[in-house]
């Protein structure tokens, strides 16, 4: 058939047309019309003469692309190729041979008998499938095509058997066409010795002359090849085909009746049929002829009887044994010595016991009947399945119908039921298809039955449990039933669970509890084909709504208390204890987690002033976890106003003076710590003369800060001292003093640029400088108090000791102060 799919030859069957219409337009009207007023009549038939050859080729060629060549069909054989595919591998590598062998086994085949010739049966690996004698594989169609030829590209499909007649007409109308073409040629050049004066004429004439000179030598090569190439038969098939196409063949072979496939049971008899005319008309079994003694062993039998008018009717009977299964069969009529007429290729197969029945189940009506269905197993056309041979227990039956009923009185549910289906059909029972069941009923005792509550965040699930290690299989549920109440016992959900059974004889499910339910009841209901099982008892569970109202205090700087109100939950569900859960709520990190039973719950903190606590709390009970709330806390206040402050003027010069401040900041709580400290001077007459912002972050001990700032002279002047923080500033400490005050000490300020320091337990150097002198006044005062009592002690001790001296030193001593007053 044509061949859309190929590029290549697609375009070849155009270009062929287009040579073929380029031809026919040129000659008639470019080469037949030069001069062609000088002609008359003649010239005209000879155009239509031609148009009418080239009407015929273009039949010609339409028939042999668009004609079936006479492909093989393909059967699946259930053939196993491997074998033929070694042999065709081996033949590949022994071509070499065979073509050097070539010559001798045409010499044999032509001293064969022309009805062996005929039988001569191959298979292809490529199709995988028979193929009658001269047919070849075609690598571009793929296809085994009958006495092929060779593949055309001009027509764009396979020359073989059916197709054959239109491809030669085709070459022999071309023939005619380029000789034709090339006798109006030289014709027209002998005759008026000069070419056309148009220049497209000229061009279209140079054109048909390279054309008509390249295919003259291609067509005759094509017509040399297949006379020389083909067979007796052939050469005679291809005069005829030229010389008598009106009349095509006067006396040819010719398939009247086609055989048919026969499906049939083992061991049957069964009759293919063929007609035809011809000399000879037989059957093939495989490749061999049927009239052969190892044909014959297999059980087929030929006979053959004329039926008038030249047909022969050949009857093959067959016996199908297991041998003669998917065995093709093939009817030849041929005459001699012309061609040969091959049938189609038919089968006999052959249905042997039946295979099982497919899709087998069972359904049950109630706890002791049970529906069985089947489908029907494969069979052959014509191969009926007679009925069904069903085995249940020691109870055999047969049906007709693809299913039946089975009922047992008072079934044992802990024997297992086995039930086997057969199909049958003449041969006798095929083969079986099986299964069990166990008969159903309710069970006395209902199973243990199990509701555990998981929360997993909002979601809530019931995992359920159900213990059937006491019951027989028979008595397992294979429906079970889960639903959810609200409080005032409206249905919310159903929910089905699977029955499927574990290795610890428990069927398990879980299910989901819808949303916005804080309180529902679960009812699980069981049965199984024998009917309801008795009422389970209902399982009430609650959910814990959220907390509120949580609030946060600071006892003594370091201890949080943290309280809140319970929810509101119903009666049935009670709280067992709260999980509080204390973040840091900068970090984002879990502090601690707590078990709290009461509403309130208290700790320590010494750094508070740095942290921001979330507290998230959770109501539990016996369902889990409740519904959480949360909410966070900053521990940070206002920092507290300076108690007191102290200022002096510790210099003067001839325009200003020099003003100290110490200024103590105190932490009774580390919540109120300053971020910074403030300090502004103001004088009366001069307005703002010093402020300054001291970073004192988070101070975790007592401190001072100190300072020393020139101010003008007799002035009334203020320090306003504010500490603030993120929690915001306090109100401002004021502290005033006068610049004509005179300087207590005459220490000379070391700058005259306002300094301000912040050192943690130390004072300024000025400060250092007045405790030193005043202890050294002390000390001196000490050592004045120390020398005069001593001296005081040794001015007593020596007039005591004067006093107690004798009388005559006495008037010693008066007589030498009187002669020393006579000197």
């Amino acid at each position: 058939m044509f061949r859309y799919n190929d590029t290549s030859g697609v375009f070849a069957y155009i270009l062929s047309l287009f040579i073929t219409v380029y031809t026919d337009t040129v000659t008639v009207y470019v080469v037949l019309e030069h001069g062609a007023e000088d002609e008359g009549m003649g010239r005209k038939i000879v155009c239509w003469v031609f148009h009418f050859f080239c009407l015929l080729t273009f039949i010609a060629h339409t028939r042999a692309s668009f004609t079936n060549p006479g492909y093989v069909t393909k059967k699946n054989l259930n053939i196993d190729f491997k074998e033929h595919r070694e042999k065709e591998e081996e033949m590949r590598r022994q071509e070499r041979d065979k073509k050097k062998k070539r010559k001798k086994k045409e010499k044999e085949k032509e001293e064969k008998p022309f009805e062996l010739q005929l039988t001569e049966w191959t298979v292809c690996t490529k199709c995988e499938s028979y193929r009658p004698p001269r047919a070849h594989h075609c690598k571009h169609c793929n296809r085994c095509v009958r006495r092929m030829d060779h593949h055309c590209h001009w027509i764009n499909n396979c020359v073989g058997i059916h197709n054959y007649k239109f491809f030669f007409l085709f070459v022999c109308y071309s023939e005619v066409l380029v000789i034709g073409a090339g006798l109006s040629l030289i014709w027209d050049w002998r005759r008026h010795k000069e070419v056309p004066d148009d220049t497209l004429d000229r061009v279209l004439t140079f054109g048909l002359f390279i054309i008509d000179a390249l295919f003259t030598f291609f067509v005759n090569g094509m017509l040399i090849s297949q006379f020389g190439h083909a067979q007796y038969a052939d050469r005679n098939m291809l005069l005829q085909i030229f010389f008598l196409q009106i009349i095509q063949f006067i006396y040819s072979a010719e398939i009247t009746v086609q055989p048919v496939s026969i499906n049939v049971t083992l061991n049957s008899t069964v009759d293919f049929i063929c007609e035809g005319t011809g000399d000879i008309l037989l059957f093939l079994v495989g490749s061999v002829p049927a009239n052969r003694d190892e044909i014959s062993a297999r059980g087929f039998d030929e006979d053959f009887t004329g039926i008038g008018g030249g047909v022969i009717r050949a009857v093959l009977t067959a016996t199908a044994y297991d041998i003669n299964n998917n065995t093709n069969i093939t009817c030849i009529a041929a005459t001699l010595p012309s061609t040969s007429v091959t049938s189609d290729v038919v089968f006999l197969t052959i249905q042997g016991l039946l295979d099982s029945v497919g899709d087998l189940d069972y359904t049950f009506i109630n706890g002791s009947s049970v529906l069985l269905t089947w489908t029907a197993p494969y069979t052959l056309d014509n191969v009926p399945i007679t009925g069904y041979y069903i085995v249940n227990g020691l109870v055999n039956i047969t049906t007709t119908n693809k299913s039946i009923i089975l009922s047992a009185t008072n079934p044992d549910p802990c024997i297992l039921n086995n039930v086997s289906v057969s199909p049958i059909n003449d041969v006798g029972i095929g083969s079986s298809n099986d299964i069990s069941f166990y008969y159903e009923r309710v069970p006395l005792i209902t199973p243990p039955v199990s509701v555990v509550p998981v929360i997993d965040g909002q979601l809530i699930s019931l995992n359920i449990s159900i213990n059937v290690s006491t019951l027989c299989k028979g008595e397992y549920p294979n429906s079970i039933t889960v639903s959810i109440l609200n409080t005032d016992n409206a249905v919310i959900n159903n929910t089905s669970i699977l029955t499927q059974v574990n290795d610890q004889l428990m069927i398990t499910g879980v299910i989901t509890v819808p949303n916005n339910l804080n309180t529902f009841i679960v009812n699980v209901s069981l049965s199984n084909n024998g009917g309801e099982y008795l009422p389970i008892p209902s399982f009430g569970f609650g959910i814990i709504g959220p907390v509120t109202d949580i609030d946060s205090s600071i006892d003594n700087c370091s201890t949080i208390d943290i309280t809140w109100t319970a929810p509101t939950v119903d009666d049935r569900v009670s709280i067992l204890y709260y999980i509080l859960r204390i973040y840091d709520a900068i970090t984002g990190s879990l502090v601690t987690t707590v078990s709290v039973d009461g509403t309130s719950y208290q700790f320590v903190d010494n750094d508070l002033f740095i942290h921001r606590y979330t507290y998230v709390i959770t109501g539990v009970n016996e369902l889990g976890e409740g519904i959480s709330n949360n909410d966070t806390f900053s521990y940070q206040r206002v920092p507290r106003s300076v108690i007191e402050a102290a200022s002096n003027i510790i210099t003067f010069n001839e325009t200003s003076a020099t003003a100290s401040f110490i200024i103590p900041v105190t932490l009774a709580c580390t919540g109120e710590a300053p971020e910074n400290a403030t300090v502004t001077i103001q004088c009366t007459g001069t307005g703002v003369v010093y402020y300054n912002t001291t970073l004192v972050q988070y101070a975790r001990l007592p401190m001072n800060i100190t300072g020393s700032v020139p101010v003008p002279l007799n002035q009334q002047c203020n320090i306003s001292i504010v500490f603030s923080n993120e929690a915001g500033s306090n109100e401002p400490f004021i502290l005033a003093f006068d610049t004509t005050t005179l300087p207590i000490s005459n220490t000379p300020s070391p700058t005259n640029t306002p300094s301000l320091t912040s050192t943690p337990g130390i004072t300024s150097s000025s400060t250092v400088i007045i405790i030193i002198s005043l202890t050294i006044g002390v000390l001196i005062i000490v050592a004045v108090c120390v020398t005069m009592l001593v001296y005081v002690v040794y001015k007593k001790n020596k007039n005591r000791a004067t006093s107690s001296q004798p009388p005559c030193s006495k008037v010693r001593e008066r007589t030498a102060h009187t002669a020393t007053s006579g000197l």
